[in-house]
């Protein structure tokens, strides 16, 4: 079986994407490379090759957007279409609202759409109502062994890398190391960072990833807002809350227990809810991803 070729954000295959981060975000990434020994890596783009793999039953390797057959995983509609190809749409998104005027143009240089991460992408790019919606990090689940993960009382943070550009950021790392709640870097292996949320309590997240991935195991998370000297746009956020029903509300980090507990007790409610509307979209994702094999 010959091998699928998908594009998403890896600046160790892109010499565009890398100049930025090399720039930009030098000390970020040495500094989370000395704590996982893991390069230029996020994991929720890497989880496209484990996902990707277990859809299709075929290996996966990274491809140019012009030379790939899907785009899956990611808020990376927005730079595939800068240089696109022939890929299939499988559950990624926009990152922000298209330019007025572009939406046209954008969508007819999409040939074929499979499933589109949310209804706000839907809608941005008209895609006909019968296109599923889920982003592919809702079968993220399948990706473990959940028998073999036991869940502790961890509070465990998952921080958008950025996090690590800003002496702000570094210290609310910081802050949250001290009060015992446990630092996800986002370089680890997807893999891995599947196997540590399962095991969580509860999770902060300041990433998509973080909080998509914790939904569909049923782990109650919060969206975490921290100045990393970014700006994530709410779109790709509101796109996937708004496909599981869930509200988006992103907090400042609780300052302190009484506060986490707080946000604790509403997040706990609402997971199984979250839980149950994530899976019957990754039913949809995996009916929709049988044309990729």
């Amino acid at each position: 079986m010959s091998k699928i070729k998908a594009y998403w954000w890896s600046p160790l295959h892109a010499p565009k994407l890398l100049a930025p981060e090399v720039l930009d975000n030098p000390l970020v990434w040495v500094r989370l490379f000395g704590r996982t020994g893991r390069l230029f890596k996020n994991f929720g783009d890497e989880m496209n090759r484990s996902v990707l793999q277990y859809v299709t039953g075929r290996d996966v390797v990274w491809a140019p957007s012009n030379r790939a057959e899907v785009v899956a995983i990611g808020s990376i509609l927005d730079l595939y279409l800068k240089n696109p190809g022939n890929a299939a749409v499988w559950g990624t998104g926009l990152r922000a609202l298209p330019i007025p005027g572009s939406e046209a143009r954008m969508r007819s240089e999409l040939r074929t759409i499979l499933a589109v991460r949310g209804p706000r992408t839907a809608d941005a790019l008209g895609v006909d109502p019968s296109v599923p919606i889920g982003d592919p990090g809702l079968l993220a689940p399948a990706l473990i062994d959940r028998t073999l993960v036991q869940r502790t009382s961890q509070v465990m943070f998952v921080p958008h890398f950025r996090v690590w550009h800003t002496r702000e950021g570094r210290a609310e790392l910081a802050a949250a190391r001290r009060r015992g709640i446990e630092i996800v870097p986002p370089n680890l292996h997807p893999v891995e960072v599947v196997r540590r949320l399962a095991s969580a309590r509860f999770v902060l997240s300041s990433s998509l990833h973080g909080v998509i991935v914790s939904h569909a195991l049923g782990v109650p998370a919060q969206l975490i807002s921290v100045n990393d000297g970014g700006t994530e746009p709410g779109f790709k956020f509101q796109d996937y809350f708004e496909s599981v029903g869930a509200s988006e509300g992103a907090l400042p980090m609780p300052k302190d227990a009484s506060a986490l507990e707080r946000i604790f007790a509403v997040r706990e409610a609402e997971a199984p809810a979250i839980e149950r509307a994530g899976a019957r979209l990754a039913e949809g994702l995996m009916v929709a991803g049988q044309a990729l094999k």
